[in-house]
């Protein structure tokens, strides 16, 4: 596990690589976990949220609006990462997975490091 002044550099690093490295898909899937939690988070919080809640505009942005189709950027995300990896080779899959999942893990971190309050160690 990184401790709180390497996550940053981490995911950072990790994002660019996809996209030195990789494709469209690589990018997407690297980068998909950071709004699916959101609007995961957001969701779960959206009905309770107190009208003077200063993140309220954070929560909304991820939900849809009242009267909207729900096409939100997670589900084409999801969509696009679906019908890019068809004709993929069973290896080429595991790689967007594996991206995709150190994602995933990363983003676990950053809200771990908020719940428990870690601080925030930037180097320059």
């Amino acid at each position: 596990m990184p401790n709180s002044d390497q996550l940053p550099t981490l995911y950072n690093e990790h994002l660019f690589n996809a996209l030195r490295t990789g494709d469209l898909i690589d990018l997407i899937a690297a980068m998909l976990p950071c709004p699916w939690t959101y609007t995961e988070i957001s969701q779960q919080i959206v009905d309770g949220a107190a009208p003077d809640n200063p993140f309220l505009p954070w929560i909304e942005f991820y939900q849809p609006q009242p009267g909207q189709i729900d096409d939100s950027m997670v589900k084409t995300l999801f969509g696009m990462v679906d019908e890019l990896a068809i004709g993929l080779s069973k290896e080429r899959q595991h790689e967007i997975e594996q991206r995709f999942l150190r994602s995933c893990e990363l983003e676990y971190e950053f809200w771990e490091q908020a719940y428990y309050q870690k601080d925030w160690k930037y180097k320059n």
